[in-house]
């Protein structure tokens, strides 16, 4: 855009995080059809380029992780609705368009790539337009490789207005405690783990014992012949009286004896015999 102010304005700041170029620098390399321009008050070193035609090109080869195009876009009716790409090495190409809103714009971003593998990656701008559509190239930044802990983050707005995007590089220090976050992190994992593994392993033994007392219990071994039945005396049998199911008190003579006793004892008279035989025919007596 063109020049109209009294100062220059600051451009982003280099860093071991990134890299600036202008869009002077003699490491972006144009196609024709590319115009000078710039305003001290806004655009970085007070330099632009802006692209004149339709497929003009600008390409950057650098080395690192991440890129970001920035530019302006100004109100007037020939350069207020610019649409462009930007593709980085055989990635889709992506299309940014900005509708003319009446002012100028300055810093706006035109493109952030993803993150992208560390090494070596070229970038191609292309502008779609013409001089009724004109993009203002103010500046690019890229993220070095040596900065490994980069990390990218992009947020798109919808089509018709300025997408944006934003780098959010991680330092050294940053870095370092993350690690130390980690390994904070892994030992109290660890501990955790350990301190579980012995409770489960403790409840399981606790059941298993339990499980073992009660079993035991409910299953004891019973000795067929105990030593207090083997040994328990037997007290001898009181013949003295017995019971009606057979048995007859002592000294009770059935007759039969009897006749037998009278005949050995010399008897022989039926005198003597009478009582005896009558008694044998009869049935014998039991006294309970």
């Amino acid at each position: 855009m063109a020049a109209n102010g009294d100062s220059t304005f600051p451009c982003p700041p280099a860093s071991s995080l990134q890299t600036l170029v202008d869009d002077n620098d003699p490491r972006i390399s144009y196609s024709g059809g590319w115009i000078d321009g710039g305003d001290p008050g806004f655009e970085c070193k007070g330099t632009t380029h802006g692209a004149e035609g339709a497929n003009v090109t600008a390409t950057l080869n650098f080395n690192g992780v991440g890129v970001q195009v920035f530019g302006s876009i100004g109100f007037a009716a020939n350069d207020g609705s610019p649409s462009s790409t930007y593709q980085v090495d055989n990635l889709p190409a992506s299309t940014f368009v900005f509708n003319a809103n009446g002012q100028n714009n300055y810093r706006v971003q035109f493109y952030a790539s993803p993150l992208l593998n560390a090494g070596n990656h070229t970038l191609i701008i292309t502008s779609l337009g013409n001089n009724n559509s004109r993009i203002w190239l103010d500046y690019i930044l890229y993220y070095p490789t040596t900065n490994s802990a980069s990390n990218l983050s992009a947020t798109s707005t919808p089509s018709g207005s300025a997408s944006s995007a934003t780098f959010s590089p991680t330092s050294d220090t940053d870095t370092t405690t993350h690690r130390a976050s980690d390994r904070v992190a892994l030992i109290a994992g660890a501990v955790v783990g350990s301190v579980a593994g012995i409770f489960v392993g403790a409840l399981l033994y606790y059941v298993l014992l339990r499980w073992h007392h009660k079993h035991q219990n409910t299953y004891q071994t019973v000795t067929p012949y105990a030593e207090s039945v083997t040994n328990t005396a037997v007290p001898p049998r009181d013949d003295s009286t017995v019971s009606r199911a057979g048995r007859i008190q002592k000294g009770v003579i059935f007759p039969s004896e009897r006749l037998e006793n009278t005949i050995r004892s010399g008897a022989s008279s039926p005198q003597e015999l009478a009582p005896v035989i009558s008694a044998h025919r009869s049935p014998p007596s039991y006294h309970p």
